[in-house]
């Protein structure tokens, strides 16, 4: 739904271009990542490949706690990367780990462990996709 010029989806704040009246310029802000999009969609498309079955990919994240993990688990803001492309790794490894252990361990839910599995990754993922200033220069040298 919409208010002020904001798409709010899943609790998650989309910001778009939008005119500023008083100052009569267009400002653009750039739209988050989420999150929940991705985990899904990972799930769906691995389970799509796999099968090559609309209805099987759709039984896939819509039965089990695929929405419930994603929604609430995943995005918890204190164990999730901070950047957009940390957020896109992590939800894209929640997402793969969650197919894998649906389709070839014998547990019936694996997304409360791949979240809790990439949960682990998430300071090596945020080393691996800080921002770098631009003309920044390295302690010490």
């Amino acid at each position: 739904f919409r208010f002020d010029g904001l798409d709010i989806c899943w609790g998650i704040v989309y910001y778009e271009d939008y005119f500023d009246k008083e100052m009569g310029e267009i400002i653009m802000e750039q739209k988050k990542v989420n999150i929940i999009h991705y985990i899904i969609a990972t799930v769906f498309v691995l389970s799509f490949v796999k099968s090559f079955d609309i209805t099987y990919s759709l039984y896939q994240i819509l039965s089990g706690g695929l929405f419930i993990g994603a929604i609430f688990m995943a995005t918890d803001y204190v164990t999730t990367p901070i950047t957009d492309k940390g957020k896109v790794v992590f939800a894209i490894g929640c997402g793969i780990i969650t197919f894998v252990i649906r389709q070839f361990f014998s547990l019936p839910e694996g997304v409360s462990f791949s979240i809790l599995f990439m949960n682990l990754l998430v300071p090596y993922i945020e080393e691996l996709t800080h921002k770098h200033p631009l003309g920044g220069v390295e302690n010490g040298k």
